[in-house]
Formats: C-alpha cells, structure tokens, sequence
C-alpha cells in the first residue's frame, strides 16, 4: 500500500527555489560559536520560567498577607493551573516544532513567559478580578514552559557535535530545576518578612516587576537571535538526517515517501532498499514494533521516579517533623537538594561526553545510590537509627541531597537515552514530550493521592513509594538493550559495536 506523502521539516522548504529545485549539496559537518549562545538563551528562558512558576510558595506568609482573600485551597489551584495549561499544550507544542520550527516555538514561550510575569504586575486591589488575572498569569506560565522543560534534547543534537551533546543536555535539562530552586531563594530574599499589609504588597511587586524585567531581556535576546538550526550540522547524524530530509524533498508528490526517514530496526540505512514503517507522530510509539517496547521502557523509567519525587519534594517537610527540622531548614534542603543535583549533572554529562555509550551503566548506578539514600532517609525519618538528634539531622540532610542528585544527574542521561533509541525512527520532539507527560500524569496523580489523605497522617510512605519506585526503574534498565542508533551513525561503527558491553546486555 503507498504511504503518503511527508514534507520536509520548515527549514528545508524555505531553501527550495521557485523552480521547485532543492539544493544538491549538503554542507559539510563544522560547529558554529553561536551554540553557546542559543543554550544559554533556551536555559535563561527555562530559568525565567520555572523561578517565576515558583514564585508564591516560598514567600506564601507574605502573600496572605498582603492578599487577605487568598487561602490555601486557591493557592493550590493558582499553582496547578500553570500545571494544567502545561500538560494541556505539550503535544500541540511537539508538533508545532515540525511544523514552524524550533525559532517560532522558542519565541512563542518567551512570550507566554513574559506574558504571565507582566500580568502580575497590573496594579488591583484585592479580590476576584485580581485573582483571575493571577490564574491568566500562571496558564500563560504553563504555555510557555511546554517546550522548554522537553526541549533541551532537541537543541543539542541539531546545534552541538557529538562530544558536547550530553553535556549540552545536561544543561539544558536542569535549567528548569535551577529556576526553581532559585525561586526559593529569589523570593524570600527581595519580599523578606513584612508586617504590615501594604508593606507586603509593596514587596511582593517588587519581586513582580524585578522578575518581568529579566523576563523582558531573555525575550530580547530570544529575538536577536535564535535560528531554527545552524547552517552547518554539527554532527555525522545530524548530516544524515539533512541528507534523507533532501532526498524527500527532491521527491515531493512522489507517493513513495515515507512518512519517517528510511530507518529500520538495524540501524539508518542509508541505500533506498530501507525498510518503510509508515508511522509518524504518535502512531509509531503506539506501534508493537521493538522500537517501540524501548522507548516506552526509557520513557516509564524516567517519568515514574521522577514523577513520585517531585511529589514527594512537595511533602518533605512533614517527613522531617519528626527531627524538628524548621521550614527554612527544609528549604535550604530542597535547594540544596537541587542545586548539587544540577552541578553534578553537568559534570557526568562533561564526563559521559569523553567516554560515550555508557548512558545505561550511569543511569543504573543513579538509581542505585538514589534507592539506597531514600530508603535510608525513610528509616531515619521513622526513628528506625538509634542516633542522637543532631546525627539524625545530618543523615536526613545527606541521604536527601545524594538521593535528589542522583536523580536529576539521570535526567539528562534519560533523555539522550529516548534521543538515541529513536533517533531516524520517529519524531524526537514527540518522544521528549511523551516522556515529560509521563511525569506529569505521575506527579499529579501522585499529589491527588495525598490531598485525599487526612492531613494528620504520617508522610513516609512517600519515601518507601520513591525509593520502590527507583527500585522498578532499575529492574527494567537492566535487562533493557540500549541500542546508540545515532552513535553508530557519528562514529562509522556497527550497532552491535556501539556502546559499551553493560549497555549492550539485555533481553529487551
């Protein structure tokens, strides 16, 4: 049966002459400087993002405060819309990258970002038209942060050589994590602790205006400069993938065409005998193709740990009320939980970057050190550890900040993981936002679970759940055979020569 015909990606139709010829040649692999500059333009976004999205939590006497009318229950559903309007716009986000490009998107969700920071800073008295401009505030926050939260993966393979991509993930990855961390410290820093109502007002749109105007300057930057892609690829995969998207467009309205790239299940073929899976979108990866099995396994074993900690994170605190933990304790310990994950990321992904095909065997071993530290935090925080006080703060504070590094170092090893297993096979940027999807059906769900139950009841069997989580995560991996489709690709190998030999084990 023909498949239907598959356009070329935007940036290739805009090269198309108006004899309907596309160039002949391909241009030669060579990286540009200007890839720092679009990571840290994309990174300055998704910091923007997630510091103004945890913009209310950490300063949430002051808000009360200053706004009588709030209470917990709207609070909750002021941070959840930005939730809602994110899980909302992801897949129209995903495919909207195909459509306008990587620029368009990218400048739509600075936009929203400053959309939502500028929204704050209308000046209204208390009450439910000041309210509703503070939900508009958050679902344009929500919109905004759809792409940059699964975009990351996406940037370093169309701008970074194949030496930098996993560090340049890595980045990418735990910029939204920064933003939120630094909105704890951002927040109570500039609002302090008012007394009075109209000084709390007067502080919070301090905080209002001073976050609209470094929102305002990364939507400039984003304007100055942002190309869907550099002239150059920066890789041999990249290369490749240039290669078939010209190849297509030499045959438009040929019936013949793939909807994918010609790829099989061995590996990217590049002879015109390549196997057709005619999927696309979503329908490859609800296939029953290996491919398929894979990326699904990936995707479950990032999105469900993932998903129960940073539910869990939200809990942390009545975890500790046992060791007399105050709540700036227990801030300073989610930041730092989060902060020394972000600096550890980078650093394995440098390392990985060195010695590449070792994605399974790191993650692996995250997942270990993260079940072992969460179970041990579990049992400190149950009074299970015959220790003084002050020795079970210190466990509490070590187990926490090694389980949530381990964590967020396996973030980005996750992604170039999803990124390698379908890469020539289906849409990268459907397969990121699947995997973020996943995390957040997990966390909501995770969260509903818990306002269900009485507020007097012990919290820890969030850290059993996340540790059991880890615990699954690790059982799938292991028996998972990592296949480096695009690795093969950069280095000229074999698929079954790419990697090293623990990831190339497994029965799946």
């Amino acid at each position: 049966m023909p498949s239907r015909t598959r356009l070329p990606s935007r940036p290739l139709l805009d090269t198309i002459d108006a004899s309907g010829n596309v160039p002949s040649t391909i241009p030669p692999v060579q990286t540009t400087q200007a890839r720092f500059w679009v990571l840290l333009v994309f990174c300055c976004l998704a910091i923007c993002q997630s510091c103004t999205w945890n913009i209310y939590s950490p300063i949430y006497p002051a808000t009360f405060l200053a706004y009588p009318s709030w209470n917990n229950n709207y609070m909750s559903w002021l941070i959840n819309s930005a939730n809602i309007s994110f899980g909302l716009s992801l897949y129209p986000v995903s495919i909207a990258i195909n459509k306008l490009g990587p620029r368009k998107v990218t400048l739509f969700s600075s936009l929203m970002i400053l959309l939502g920071a500028s929204l704050r800073c209308i000046p209204m008295d208390d009450g439910t038209n000041h309210k509703i401009v503070q939900v508009c505030a958050m679902l344009a926050n929500g919109l905004g942060g759809a792409y940059l939260n699964f975009g990351g993966p996406i940037i370093s393979e169309l701008w970074f050589p194949t030496e930098e991509r996993t560090t340049a993930t890595a980045i990418a990855s735990v910029a939204t994590y920064t933003g939120a961390a630094l909105g704890f410290v951002v927040g109570p820093t500039v609002v302090g602790k008012p007394l009075t109502m109209d000084t709390a007002k007067a502080a919070i749109h301090t905080l209002y205006y001073g976050e609209a105007s470094v929102c305002l300057l990364c939507a400039l930057m984003c304007m100055c400069y942002f190309p869907d892609r550099p002239d150059n690829p920066p890789s041999e995969a990249a290369l490749l993938k240039r290669e078939q998207e010209q190849e297509q467009a030499n045959q438009i309205g040929d019936d013949t065409i793939s909807l994918s790239s010609t790829y099989t299940e061995e590996g990217f073929a590049k002879s015109s005998n390549a196997v057709d899976h005619n999927k696309t979108g979503l329908c490859a990866y609800f296939s029953c193709s290996a491919r398929a099995r894979k990326y699904w396994v990936v995707s479950i074993c990032m999105g469900l740990p993932l998903g129960i900690f940073q539910g869990w994170s939200s809990t942390m605190f009545s975890c500790l009320k046992p060791l007399d933990i105050t709540e700036s304790e227990a801030a300073w310990l989610g930041f730092l939980t989060t902060s020394v994950g972000c600096v550890a990321s980078v650093l394995v992904g440098a390392v990985l970057d060195r010695f590449a095909g070792r994605l399974k065997m790191v993650a692996e071993i995250c997942l270990v050190v993260a079940t072992a530290s969460f179970v041990l935090f579990g049992i400190n925080a149950a009074g299970y550890l015959d220790l003084e006080q002050h020795e079970r703060v210190v466990v509490a504070y070590v187990t926490s900040i090694c389980g949530g590094a381990a964590i967020n170092i396996s973030v980005p090893l996750f992604f170039e993981l999803i990124m390698e297993s379908i890469y020539g096979w289906a849409d990268e940027s459907i397969g990121s936002m699947v995997t973020i999807l996943i995390n957040t059906v997990v966390q909501i769900g995770f969260l509903a679970a818990l306002a269900e139950m009485n507020a007097d009841v012990s919290k820890i069997w969030t850290s059993w759940a996340l540790a059991g989580s880890m615990l699954v995560a690790f059982v799938f991996m292991f028996f998972l055979k990592v296949d480096y489709l695009r690795l093969s690709v950069d280095q000229g190998k074999e698929l079954e020569d790419t990697g090293s030999r623990f990831d190339r084990l497994g029965c799946m």
